[in-house]
């Protein structure tokens, strides 16, 4: 299947895919197929040099090294981030390590507990953006700040829809999904696969971006598509409904300036009709400060942490 050449996919393969041998790329990252069926991950340079960039220039650990270089296909196993270390000489003493990220933690508890209570972060994620382990973190938050990962939860449910930053309002698998979904060639989709697209992409829009509204939705309170889904697949030609040469794309048709609310009665009555032209929502979403693109979660919370003032240990 993948003999002769190395071929680039978006998702890593199941075990009866592929021949033993066979090298794919997904992502950063190389698979070459073992023996026993497994997709294992290449040692190539690209990855040497992640984690020589994070274990040795910016002294995380093997265990915050992994973490730091995986990617939403594979989990990296520290077993392997140590293995390279051996082998390039990198491995270092951890004496000390203890009561420096103590130090730190108590330095800068004001933007961590920020995070935590006011962003609604989980601790993994406060775990990446500082550079100090989940179970120390954990145990820092529990003794010294007294709170707990229930807490966070309470807390995420609670105040998370308050915060500054709007993106925080979606998980990390929402934002996967947002992602997903734009890297879509709406082009090659059915009516009924681009209206379910553009459906989940519009909820996660709303959700980020119009919390207030959302939360006025019901059975009888619509989201509705000023430009509807209709129009921006279809159009009529010698009195015919056929396909669009080049269908709208999802970040103008999900976008806030072709949503709203409506009552079902006024949904039903306005049926497939738009109530803008395609190209004044163009217009609108290319002025506009807010554009639905990608989404990358591992950016989104370093600059979240540089606004509240929160930077890694060293």
């Amino acid at each position: 299947m993948y003999v002769g050449f190395m071929k680039k996919l978006r998702v890593i393969p199941n075990r009866g895919e592929g021949c033993v041998g066979d090298l794919i790329k997904v992502g950063k990252r190389t698979y070459l197929k073992a023996p026993n069926g497994k997709w294992g991950i290449v040692v190539d340079c690209s990855l040497v040099a992640d984690i020589r960039r994070c274990y040795v220039d910016q002294h995380m650990t093997l265990r915050e090294t992994a973490g730091a270089i995986s990617d939403e296909y594979r989990l990296l196993p520290s077993s392997l981030v140590q293995q390279v270390c051996n082998q390039n000489g990198w491995m270092r003493s951890h004496y000390g390590r203890k009561e420096q990220s103590q130090t730190y933690l108590r330095k800068h508890k004001k933007p961590i507990k920020t995070l935590f209570t006011d962003y609604g972060l989980h601790l993994k994620d406060i775990a990446f953006i500082t550079g100090v382990g989940v179970d120390t973190l954990s145990k820092f938050m529990r003794d010294y700040l007294g709170l707990s990962e229930s807490t966070g939860r309470r807390v995420d449910r609670l105040r998370r829809e308050q915060s500054r930053l709007q993106l925080s309002r979606l998980s990390g698998q929402q934002m996967k999904t947002w992602n997903s979904l734009l890297e879509l060639d709406v082009d090659l989709l059915s009516f009924k696969e681009y209206k379910r697209a553009v459906r989940q992409l519009s909820d996660l829009v709303y959700r980020a971006y119009c919390l207030d509204n959302h939360r006025k939705r019901s059975l009888s309170t619509h989201i509705d598509h000023i430009v509807s889904i209709h129009d921006g697949y279809w159009k009529i030609k010698d009195g015919c409904r056929v396909r669009r040469d080049s269908v709208v794309p999802l970040q103008y048709m999900c976008h806030t300036n072709n949503l709203r609310l409506l009552s079902s009665e006024a949904n039903l009555l306005k049926g497939d009709n738009s109530d803008m032209s395609i190209k004044a929502l163009k217009s609108k979403v290319n002025g506009s400060y807010q554009q639905i693109q990608k989404l990358n979660r591992r950016r989104w919370l370093l600059t979240l942490a540089e606004q509240v003032g929160l930077h890694k240990a060293t």
